[in-house]
This record gives structure tokens, C-alpha cells and sequence, in this order.
């Protein structure tokens, strides 16, 4: 059992907002179909979701509307028919996430938006006793990387270095880590070498140093999975061996102290929208209200970010009264009905790219190297028009002309608002 699986998989489920749609998809890589989506992110937790709508939708418990929390399962029927087409995972405050085909990818909608009130069907729940214990699902996480790629400085599925392997691992699950090798070797609390389990950091001396050089992760079986730099990849290794075996110092479980994400709202069941009016149906043959020009929107977003300067940098936090640099975006985008994903390297895979020549006001404008140095992008603004952005520094909300240091660090931009 594991009290936050429902937790950690309606947290793991929103950060793939933007992965595409594939009929019969069930892996982020190819591809994610309605079904698919909730298979693998609840098998990802340990839970034996079946793999099929129908199935889905009679595994668990049925849990009303006004009592839903995070990882419920919520259903939907279609247009013309009584019959389930449609899953998602809720996350909080009506908000939820489903793979949808007319997006053509996974998105983060509203149970109190029209469509979804007239179709909701149910929910079900999934109970915390079929989830696997955290290091059970800490301990797959870390054997699927093996074969990942080395790459200095870095901690994404692109590659990662000794103590970005622990990043990597554990920011799947929410679990911070320091980037610092040492600092690593100090966190959560001590394991004896006899009472290890998967998901557990192990760490090696230097040859000739009693201090750490080297960091990797248990997985069971007196095994454990660490950066080989000289080979270029992940590699599964055994403690038996008399190099490990000599060089052992000791081992740390950081999840001892475990908090749960903030990533999305806390809050449980749905709210119907204070006093709403009934929806009005439009007569016969009236033609559909048409969207809103698109600067029109644009400037309302760059308006509210505007509006935010001078207010405080944190990292990890999304508003209103701090942010960081993807926080910001997500917070004015997500006012206007555009759910992005969480981390700045995330929201530059959404939209349209666009030339720096082509850049229009609203667009997202990203950077690389401000602080990672690793040549990843870790950096995004919103660009406000006449060569100026507005965005979220350590010294709080501000705007900068995209020259310069800016400049020399642009790496690319994306057009999320329709044309």
C-alpha cells in the first residue's frame, strides 16, 4: 500500500500536459491514447490498471462528484450516446487531466466547463492498498533509465551525469534532491547496508579519498544502477563485486521526509461556479460566436504579467505573490483558459515555433545556459511587443530588451495563442 500513490499519479499524470495523442499509445514516447494515458501512469504508481475503457471504468470504488481528490478517475459519455468515451485523472479544484484526439495530445481541462457538466457520467477510486510502496515504484523508475545516455551537468531523460541520475529518478516522484554530490550524501536520513531497498542512494569512495565519488541508486537483488562516464550510460551494477563492495560508504533514503507536490491546487471535490446562469441556447441556425481576436487576448496576458513586476522570485512557485520564470507563464496563460506544462523546458515543446524575425506579442521566448550551463533550455518570458519580455529573474518580475546578454542566450520561441 502507499497512502500517496493517488498523490503522486495525479501529479505524475499532469506533468504530461503536451504529450501527443496515438491511438493505441500507452508509453509517453509513442504516444498516448485516452485509455492509455491512465494505464500508465497508475501501472507507472504499481497499480494493475486493465488497459481497456470499459475495464477502467469499474475498477475501484464509485466516489460522487462533490468528494472528488486527486488520482480519481473521472468518466464522460459522448455527444450522442449514454456509452463511456472518455477518462481522465483528476487532479484539483474540477481541474483534470485527459489525452484527447481533437487536441491531438494530453491536456488539462475543467469538470465545470460546459461540455464536461453536461458529460460527466461518474467516478471511480483507486485504493491506496493497490498502489506499490514508494520504493517499489522509486526502485522501476531507476532500472528503466538503464542505457540512458551520459551527459555532463544534466538531469533530463536526454541524459544525465552522476548526481543528475538521483535528480532525474526522484524528481519523477516529486522528491528534490540537491544537484550537489555531497550535499546528496547527506539528505533524508542514514540506511544500514543491511536494511537496503530499492530506491535507496548508495555512495562509493574515491580510490584514493574516504570521502564520496560516486552515487547510485538500489534496486534490489544487491543491485543498484549508476553513471558510467566512461562507457556513456546508465549501467546496472552489483554490490557483490569486490570494486563496489570495497568502495561502499554508506547509504541515504531521502524520501524519509517526504512532502507532497504542490504543483496543482489542494483542494477536493467540485464546486459548481457560484449563482451561474443557466446556459442559453442560441436560436435555429445562428451562427457560433466567434473567438476574439487574437491580439486581443494577447494583451490581456501581457497586461497581467505586467502587473506582476517588482513581485518576488521563488523557485517552484507559480503565484500570486512569487514566481519563477515558468511559474509566471503558467500563471497569466492558465487565467486565460491555456493550461501549460509546469517547467520552462516543458512549456518549449507546446505551440508553434516561430522566428525570432516573426515574433508577435504573447509569444513564449526561451533561453539556454542563464544558470544550468549544460546547454539545456532553463529559461522562459513572454515577449510584450518592440523587442522587449517580460519575465520572472532572481531579482523579481521584470522587463528586459532581448538584447545582449538575452540575446546571446536566446535559443528559440513558441507561438502559443491561435492566429
Amino acid at each position: 500500500a502507499n497512502s500517496r500513490g493517488p498523490m503522486l499519479a495525479a501529479w505524475y499524470a499532469s506533468e504530461l500536459v503536451g504529450v501527443p495523442h496515438r491511438f493505441g499509445g500507452s508509453t509517453p514516447e509513442q504516444g498516448l491514447d485516452n485509455s492509455g494515458l491512465v494505464y500508465h501512469v497508475f501501472q507507472k504508481m504499481g497499480v494493475d490498471m486493465p488497459r481497456s475503457l470499459s475495464a477502467q471504468s469499474s475498477f475501484g470504488s464509485a466516489v460522487s462528484k462533490n468528494q472528488l481528490t486527486a488520482g480519481d478517475l473521472v468518466f464522460f459519455k459522448g455527444p450522442n450516446t449514454n456509452n463511456i468515451i472518455h477518462v481522465g485523472i483528476y487532479l484539483a479544484d474540477g481541474d483534470f487531466v485527459a489525452s484527447s484526439s481533437s487536441t491531438n495530445g494530453v491536456v488539462r481541462r475543467n469538470l465545470n466547463s460546459k461540455y464536461y457538466l453536461e458529460h460527466y457520467v461518474g467516478a471511480r477510486r483507486v485504493s491506496t492498498s493497490r498502489f506499490a510502496p514508494i520504493y517499489q515504484a522509486v526502485g522501476q523508475a531507476a532500472l528503466e533509465t538503464v542505457g540512458m545516455p551520459y551527459a555532463a551537468g544534466q538531469a533530463t531523460a536526454d541524459g544525465v551525469d552522476n548526481t543528475g541520475l538521483m535528480r532525474y529518478i526522484y524528481g519523477q516522484f516529486y522528491l528534490s534532491v540537491p544537484g550537489d554530490l555531497l550535499e546528496q550524501a547527506s539528505v533524508g536520513v542514514h540506511v544500514p547496508r543491511s536494511q537496503l531497498r530499492p530506491g535507496d542512494m548508495i555512495f562509493f569512495r574515491g580510490t584514493s579519498t574516504p570521502t564520496p565519488y560516486r552515487v547510485g541508486m538500489y534496486v534490489g537483488d544487491n543491485e543498484f544502477v549508476v553513471i558510467d562516464a566512461d562507457l556513456g550510460r546508465v549501467v546496472k551494477r552489483s554490490l557483490s563485486t569486490s570494486f563496489y563492495s570495497t568502495r561502499y560508504l554508506w547509504a541515504r533514503r531521502p524520501y524519509a521526509n517526504y512532502a507532497e507536490p504542490a504543483s496543482f491546487g489542494m483542494g477536493t471535490g467540485v464546486q459548481p461556479p457560484a449563482q451561474q446562469p443557466p446556459v442559453q441556447q442560441p436560436p435555429a441556425q445562428q451562427p457560433p460566436e466567434q473567438e476574439p481576436p487574437r491580439d486581443s487576448v494577447a494583451d490581456q496576458i501581457i497586461a497581467l504579467a505586467l502587473q506582476q513586476v517588482g513581485k518576488r522570485y521563488a523557485l517552484g512557485a507559480t503565484g500570486p505573490n512569487s514566481f519563477d520564470c515558468s511559474g509566471l507563464v503558467s500563471y497569466v496563460f492558465g487565467k486565460y483558459g491555456y493550461k501549460l506544462p509546469r517547467a520552462s523546458y516543458k512549456q518549449a515543446t507546446v505551440g508553434q515555433v516561430v522566428s525570432r524575425q516573426d515574433l508577435q506579442k504573447g509569444d513564449l521566448v526561451f533561453f539556454r545556459n542563464t544558470w544550468r550551463n549544460n546547454g539545456s533550455i532553463d529559461h522562459v518570458a513572454i515577449y510584450i511587443g518592440d523587442g522587449k519580455i517580460v519575465h520572472a529573474i532572481t531579482s523579481g518580475v521584470t522587463t528586459n530588451s532581448l538584447t545582449g546578454y538575452w540575446l546571446n542566450h536566446y535559443a528559440g520561441a513558441r507561438r502559443i495563442l491561435s492566429p
